[in-house]
């Protein structure tokens, strides 16, 4: 990870299909046993959904971002516009529909710092197609557009087809992890799974026992030109047509690590719209991940410009 200094100073555009989930976080000592209630702490009602984590994460990083997303016109609907409008993420692009329900999700937190998450899609699932190719002039201006998997395929697909179209860097984090169309893989750039993901792609089996240099160059296979495989404390792996490298990440005690992987996306983005060169984007990414992750709450985890170059500088320091 060297020459992570500070940011450039100007102001790329990123294009971010979007899903907002409200997420209701507790933390317990460990997971309940089949009909026990089990007593937890730190509960935590926040923001959340992998499209609007990574646009924020890519908007206080420095970018100007537009963000498809649709929300219901309920409670977490009202708290959601509340937040985009903060975040300055409010545009003709999230769309408040009636009689639908906000996406939500229960995340459950353990001592030891892994988690487990389920969510409810709701109005996320009504991002249509339609709504991607009326903001294709906005796709066109930006840097990058970027796409995870909590919408159905249809946006996606456009979302990457029209980045393709105008040479724009397209990046797809596959999560949650389902199989993918090869007409949508064939459209993107760079694929930034974790490791579960990944092997969910290949359709393998969870202790298959694939390194993730492995796993790099068999998703390398299905269309895409990069593969970034996300993993945890360890980092991440870059896999393309000349191999695979590691970029390690700091050492830390990890607090909450539920927001973590969007805000490696998030930051990944801005690094390549910059026009990083993609170890240097991932480095700076990584350590992202790493501050997001000693934070409690996704929205808190998410570091400004400035907060992320003090933090580097700090770890330069030690």
């Amino acid at each position: 990870m060297n020459n992570l200094g500070p940011m450039k100073t100007k102001s790329p555009e990123i294009y971010v299909v979007g899903s907002f989930v409200m997420g209701l976080t507790i933390q317990v000592p460990r997971m309940p046993a089949k009909g026990e209630t089990l007593s937890g702490r730190n509960f935590n009602l926040g923001p959340g959904g992998k499209g609007v984590n990574q646009a924020i994460a890519a908007s206080r990083a420095g970018a100007r971002v537009k963000v498809a997303v649709c929300i219901g016109d309920d409670l977490f609907g009202k708290l959601a516009l509340e937040i985009l409008g903060k975040e300055n993420l409010i545009s003709e692009s999230v769309r408040c529909l009636p009689n639908k329900i906000t996406g939500c999700g229960f995340v459950t937190l353990m001592e030891s710092g892994d988690n487990s998450i389920i969510i409810d899609p709701g109005a996320n699932l009504d991002l249509t197609s339609g709504m991607i190719l009326k903001d294709e002039e906005a796709i066109k201006r930006s840097q990058v557009v970027m796409a995870q998997m909590e919408v159905s395929d249809g946006p996606i697909a456009s979302a990457m087809r029209i980045g393709r179209k105008y040479a724009v860097i397209t990046i797809l984090n596959p999560a949650p992890a389902r199989i993918i169309s090869p007409s949508i893989l064939s459209n993107v750039d760079i694929l930034t799974p974790n490791e579960s993901e990944a092997k969910i792609l290949l359709d393998l089996p969870m202790d298959s026992g694939k390194c993730p240099e492995e796993l790099g160059e068999m998703l390398l296979k299905l269309g895409v030109k990069t593969v970034i495989i996300t993993c945890g404390e360890k980092g991440a792996v870059i896999s393309d047509a000349s191999g695979s490298v590691r970029i390690k990440a700091p050492k830390i005690i990890p607090l909450d690590p539920t927001g973590a992987g969007d805000c490696f996306n998030g930051n990944l983005a801005i690094g390549l719209a910059l026009g990083f060169k993609i170890k240097e984007a991932v480095g700076r990414a990584v350590i992202a991940g790493t501050f997001c992750a000693q934070k409690l709450g996704v929205l808190d985890g998410l570091p400004t410009r400035n907060e992320l170059d003090t933090y580097i500088n700090n770890l330069k320091a030690t």
